[in-house]
């Protein structure tokens, strides 16, 4: 008989200190909340991911590049699945 492997857990504090790194100064459960919604978006909603990106600039106020990067990390992190909806 075998036995599955538990899932993989998403790590909400990795998270949160790569995405402060890059200079994001939002509270903890606000940056984990939009990553979530993110990938909510690629999963349930199929937004385009031009779309997302450019929520997480109107909700963060970054930077282009600066919610790329976000997206990105959201996507390693809480849905690889999509790796390949946002490229690197």
């Amino acid at each position: 008989m075998a036995i599955a492997s538990p899932a993989a857990q998403a790590d909400d504090a990795s998270f949160v200190r790569s995405v402060k790194a890059l200079g994001f100064v939002q509270m903890t459960a606000n940056l984990v909340s939009t990553a979530k919604s993110a990938c909510n978006m690629l999963s349930y909603n199929n937004r385009n991911p031009a779309e997302i990106e450019a929520r997480i600039q109107r909700y963060t106020l970054a930077k282009p590049p600066a919610a790329h990067q976000f997206f990105v990390l959201a996507v390693d992190e809480y849905c690889p699945q999509h790796t390949a909806a946002v490229g690197n």
